[in-house]
């Protein structure tokens, strides 16, 4: 695979592949991963290694496109669903953990592997973390992430609860600072624009958040099925990975452009892709 500057990045459960899209006379082209079979939930690229990580729930694969060269970050996750490449040659991992029963559990995990010296450290251990899933940086290169489990119930019949948005911060990323806590949010996606709107796929439509501002801004000509990545270049171009329920095989990429004009189209290439990540043009 050749990246180019404007490509989005995902990764298939088929054939243990990383996916380049708008690649070469726009087509859908393949990589192969060298590691244990894949099971993708989120993926990243950093510019400045040339890596994309992919979120594996057991592992966290590495691969780099350039030399069609894999490895992997030499730990086992109990749910590795989300990362993100720090500013600093590290890497953001977001573990939801192993409790699955627990009506609030609380053994969920923030890690960050340095790429130079391999060393994995917990992070956000200021606070116990209940389901820490999707992570996002934003343009000043701080790093935010949403707990799953962390917020107050959806109904008292039901043992839900709705999402909370962290900041990292302080030392070694060890504080952990509350952005959003207010009830309405079950993100599946999230990302950060460059004008500091936090977009959010929640459940099947798009909100965003800023401040005490939560809105909607785009209404999709299509339901969305279940949407597993979102990714905003330095413009605001907006796009998603959406169709990766279990329950279907078709995947597509929607676009959403400054106007809030929403378009795409399922295509059988991205079959068992999931995540999604851009390189960025220069």
């Amino acid at each position: 695979m050749k990246l180019r500057g404007g490509d989005l990045l995902s990764a298939s459960v088929v054939k243990n592949r990383a996916v380049q899209i708008k690649g070469g006379a726009g087509k859908v082209t393949y990589g192969k991963v060298k590691t244990p079979p894949l099971s993708p939930r989120g993926v990243a690229y950093d510019p400045s290694s040339g890596l994309m990580a992919i979120a594996s729930v057991d592992q966290v694969a590495l691969y780099d496109a350039a030399t069609n060269k894999s490895s992997a970050v030499p730990a086992i996750f109990d749910f590795a669903n989300d990362l993100v490449f720090d500013a600093n040659g590290g890497l953001i991992i977001a573990d939801q953990g192993a409790e699955t029963t627990a009506i609030n559990p609380t053994d969920g995990k923030l890690w960050r592997y340095d790429l130079e010296t391999e060393e994995l450290t917990e992070i956000g251990t200021s606070r116990k973390l209940s389901n820490p899933k999707l992570l996002a940086r934003d343009k000043n290169d701080m790093i935010h992430f949403v707990d799953g489990g962390a917020g107050v119930l959806v109904s008292p019949a039901f043992d839900v609860r709705w999402d909370v948005v962290y900041r990292l911060e302080g030392k070694g990323l060890s504080r952990v600072k509350v952005v959003w806590k207010d009830a309405g949010v079950q993100a599946t996606a999230y990302a950060i624009a460059p004008n500091g709107w936090h977009w959010i796929v929640n459940l099947a439509e798009l909100v965003r958040l800023k401040g005490k501002n939560f809105e909607r801004p785009c209404l999709p000509p299509y339901p969305l099925q279940f949407a597993t990545g979102l990714t905003i270049d330095k413009d605001g171009m907006v796009n998603g990975m959406d169709g990766a329920n279990v329950l279907t095989k078709d995947r597509m990429v929607f676009t959403i452009d400054s106007s809030c004009i929403v378009s795409g189209k399922p295509d059988k290439k991205l079959k068992g892709a999931r995540g999604i990540a851009h390189v960025p043009n220069e």
